[in-house]
């Protein structure tokens, strides 16, 4: 009887314990409730062991658990300019790490592209910032219209040609490189705008095969397979027949328009490339530069 009651007496004594000190005892296990990180919000996919949660707006990651993430943010990309022989937009800003997140709600804002310039060359704009935690991607600039420059960014917009404008600057805010700068006409050359920056490279300058391409994007593999990101976009050019200088590669760069002049292409959404600029052939009229494409943010971690 007394064997019984000494076992009864331990079990009771068992079960009084905390719920964290049982699942460490010698001999035992049971998961602390509430230690392991899960999370909402987004598209909410997996990939091996992990599972990822993709933002193309704007949105919450709610968690619950503390636990390690791995993150990457990408800016939108900036628009290239309008008019002729207009800089390429610069790619938006990348950042990549990791840390531990603890239970709460974290604000994910996703960067828009920015809107390419008008025939006129006038109302481009630069990308927007991806933000995440405390991280911050910096929107890529605008390219350049003829006489401007190409606009600051994460990375920098490309110079417009006829008057050898500079390329953007990076602003800091993530892996970036600045734009290439434009060249003037003379002497029977044409002119040409510069490529924007990306992020795996700075724009190419403008030349007499035409307008500068685009600086190369980043490649990474959070989602489970390698996707490169933030290409900048291809430089327009004024006199040059068939030139169609590409964006840079990854990341949705536009490509310059080809022969007669034309459009810039549109960065495309999601992988936060620049906009290419409007190109135009001896005269033939003056177009729109492309709209850069819209940023993305991405965590991932174990699934629980």
């Amino acid at each position: 009887m007394s064997l019984r009651r000494a076992l009864l007496g331990g079990l009771v004594a068992l079960l009084a314990l905390p719920l964290g000190a049982r699942a460490n005892m010698p001999g035992t296990y049971m998961p602390v409730q509430g230690s392991v990180l899960s999370c909402t919000g987004g598209s909410v996919s997996t990939t091996g062991n992990f599972t990822v949660h993709t933002f193309t707006s704007s949105s919450n990651l709610v968690c619950v658990g503390s636990g390690s993430v791995t993150y990457l943010l990408v800016a939108g990309g900036g628009g290239g300019g309008g008019g002729t022989d207009s800089g390429g937009g610069g790619a938006g800003g990348v950042i990549a790490g990791g840390e531990t997140l603890a239970a709460g709600t974290f604000a994910v804002v996703v960067g828009a592209g920015g809107t390419g310039g008008d025939s006129a060359g006038a109302n481009c704009t630069s990308g927007g910032n991806s933000t995440y935690n405390s991280h911050t991607a910096g929107g890529g600039g605008c390219g350049g219209a003829v006489l401007l420059n190409g606009l600051t960014g994460g990375s920098g917009g490309g110079g417009g040609g006829q008057a050898a404008s500079t390329g953007g600057a990076v602003n800091g805010l993530g892996t970036g490189n600045s734009g290439g700068p434009g060249v003037t006409g003379g002497g029977g050359a044409p002119r040409a705008a510069g490529g924007g920056g990306g992020c795996g490279g700075n724009g190419v300058t403008g030349s007499g095969a035409g307008g500068g391409g685009g600086g190369n994007g980043c490649s990474n593999s959070i989602t489970g397979s390698a996707v490169t990101y933030a290409g900048g976009g291809a430089g327009g050019n004024e006199g040059v027949t068939n030139s169609n200088i590409s964006g840079g590669t990854g990341g949705g760069g536009g490509t310059a328009g080809g022969a007669g002049g034309g459009a810039g292409v549109a960065g495309t959404n999601g992988l936060g490339g620049g906009g290419g600029g409007a190109t135009r052939n001896g005269g033939a009229g003056s177009f729109a530069g492309g709209n850069g494409g819209s940023g993305v943010v991405i965590v991932r971690y174990p699934t629980p």
